[in-house]
């Protein structure tokens, strides 16, 4: 009978920490929202509750983690349509340059001829002029997409030196 008592209160002592383990399964597994229930105040239910905290913290940090990656993913499609748009203008910025260049030489063909009238000298200027606004829409597309040139110039590397020493003066000391 004793025996039997003793497995009963044993059982009942180990309770929290099967919970607590069960807890803990369910928290590897990543069912964060779950909470372990353990009533005691003891130590084990001090345990419990510093756990709870912790899967509170990993939901929050799984949900940040969430929302970083689908931004990172934003950026990165936005860019590849950033390539993909310089890699267009690129190829639409050399046919632009042959129609202009075509055009000016029909115009002085015609001149040469002498069969040119004003309405098809007014065309071909007008051509010329719709290359001339999408080039320079090209070209003010392709230097915003370029990376900067770098600006090079001579530099004394020990001044620079000196000057980072002096700055860590007190942390090197």
């Amino acid at each position: 009978m004793l025996s039997l008592l003793m497995l009963v209160l044993l059982q009942l002592a180990l309770a929290p920490i099967r919970q607590l383990r069960e807890g803990a399964r369910r928290i590897a597994a990543g069912d964060y929202a779950d909470r372990v229930k353990v009533s005691s105040r003891d130590e084990i239910g001090q345990l419990a509750d510093e756990f709870n905290t912790m899967a509170a913290a990993l939901q929050v940090r799984d949900r940040e983690l969430a929302r970083q990656r689908v931004e990172l993913l934003r950026a990165d499609r936005l860019a590849t349509i950033g390539k993909m748009a310089a890699q267009i203008t690129h190829e639409v910025r050399n046919p632009l340059l042959s129609i202009g260049l075509n055009a000016e030489l029909l115009e002085e063909e015609l001149e040469e001829a002498g069969v040119v009238n004003e309405d098809q000298r007014d065309l071909l200027a007008a051509i010329q002029r719709e290359v001339d606004r999408l080039k320079a829409i090209t070209e003010e597309y392709l230097r915003y997409a370029r990376f900067p040139k770098p600006n090079r110039c001579p530099t004394d590397v020990g001044e620079i030196v000196r000057q980072l020493l002096s700055f860590l003066q007190p942390e090197l000391a």
